[in-house]
């Protein structure tokens, strides 16, 4: 690896290869990027805002897994405009608090799940002037701070996975798959079909005008799938009370322009216990208690119960003004009888108060038969503004 150990007079850097330029002066403003070699680059002052641009001069690709280190640098602007900008290596970044992207070419900084931009500092990541129909990548999972993410202008896919911060996340123009962490984020997705992954914390999260697949993950999320056009969304569960979603504005009816909740097979073993023992297959059944969808399809997974649950159940325990005992309580008298439900049977039952429609998983493993016991039933969601859980229909509903 080359070193320079002083670039006093400079203002542009044209680096070729592995290099390490040593003491650079404020007036580097710019640094010309024209190989995939490894770039360590330090100031002789290390201020408080100090800011770069790093230049693609040549297709920079993926593949090599080279660590660049840009340490003293509290802004980094990488410009793709004139050629791909592809590092897949980690980017050292300890100061960095902003980076920006123009150009209208790729952009990949990082790779998911192994490579990352460093700074746990990082707050900004302003992608709005990139253009053009190429993808853009930003793994940025080291960050802790709450972290505002604006998407590009390039009907490309963009790509954030973001840190620890409660993150405000945005989708630009193309596709967007966010992944968020721990924190309470708040991610919007945009008018393509969007991927947006919450992660532990309570999330918002709202999809945009596609038909997107949402993933609140650990804690309570609120998830908006209001569009001004109906496309179908996917929405997958995760259960117990403190790892569930409210969501609103969910359509049912099973069209192809309606919503579906997606609780895995792979997560939940859905079986019904029955005749021919239904393994993870979605089987419908609308009865007034548990015993009476039982008795009518022995093999059903999923119970729409007719019986409501006493009024305000769901908006309370939103609330907080009632726990979650207290909520369980409401639905098991609403749930009925249980007589015939085996301790193997795994079922998804929905039962409304009126106003909203509970999900719940139903696992009958405990040792009293012929009523719901409260350690027989999760929270999974709480549809808001679904009055009537026999609303739901087979089709609205997937395990795979």
């Amino acid at each position: 690896m080359a070193v320079v150990n002083s670039a006093a007079s400079f203002t542009k850097l044209v680096l070729r290869d592995a290099i390490t330029v040593n003491n650079a002066s404020d007036s580097v403003a710019t640094v010309s990027m024209t190989d995939n070699g490894a770039i360590v680059f330090d100031r002789l002052v290390d201020g408080t805002a100090n800011s770069i641009t790093l230049v693609a001069g040549a297709d920079l690709d993926t593949g090599t897994g080279v660590t660049d280190v840009f340490n003293d640098e509290e802004t980094i602007t990488i410009d793709a405009s004139s050629y791909d900008f592809e590092r897949d290596g980690n980017i050292t970044t300890a100061d960095l608090t902003t980076l920006v992207l123009t150009g209208d070419n790729t952009i990949a900084l990082g790779t998911s799940g192994s490579k990352t931009i460093s700074s746990a500092k990082l707050a900004t990541v302003d992608a709005s002037a990139v253009t053009g129909t190429e993808a853009v990548t930003v793994i940025a999972t080291s960050s802790t701070k709450a972290m505002t993410v604006t998407g590009p202008g390039t009907t490309g896919a963009f790509t954030i996975n973001t840190g620890s911060g409660a993150d405000t996340i945005t989708a630009g123009s193309g596709a967007m798959t966010a992944n968020g962490a721990a924190g309470d984020d708040t991610i919007t997705g945009g008018a393509k079909a969007d991927t947006l992954t919450g992660g532990a914390g309570n999330d918002t999260i709202t999809g945009g005008e596609a038909g997107d697949g949402i993933t609140g993950g650990a804690g309570v999320d609120t998830i908006v799938l209001t569009e001004t056009t109906a496309k179908a969304d996917t929405v997958t569960l995760s259960s117990t009370a403190v790892n569930y979603d409210i969501i609103v504005g969910f359509d049912f009816g099973g069209t192809a322009t309606d919503d579906h909740l997606k609780a895995l097979d792979t997560t939940f073993t859905w079986l019904g216990d029955g005749t021919t023992n239904n393994d993870g297959a979605v089987a419908l059944i609308s009865a007034a208690t548990m015993a009476a969808g039982k008795s009518a399809d022995d093999n059903a997974t999923v119970y729409t119960i007719s019986t409501n649950a006493a009024a305000n159940t769901f908006d309370n325990f939103i609330a907080g003004t009632i726990t979650e005992a207290d909520m369980e309580a409401n639905v098991i008298t609403a749930l009925g009888a249980a007589t015939g439900m085996k301790a193997t049977d795994i079922v998804m039952v929905l039962v409304d108060d009126g106003e909203h429609t509970g999900v719940f998983k139903f696992d009958g493993d405990a040792t009293t038969t012929n009523i719901v016991q409260a350690g027989e039933i999760e929270i999974m969601a709480i549809l808001q503004g679904t009055t009537d859980a026999t609303s739901i229909v087979a089709a609205d509903i997937a395990f795979a």
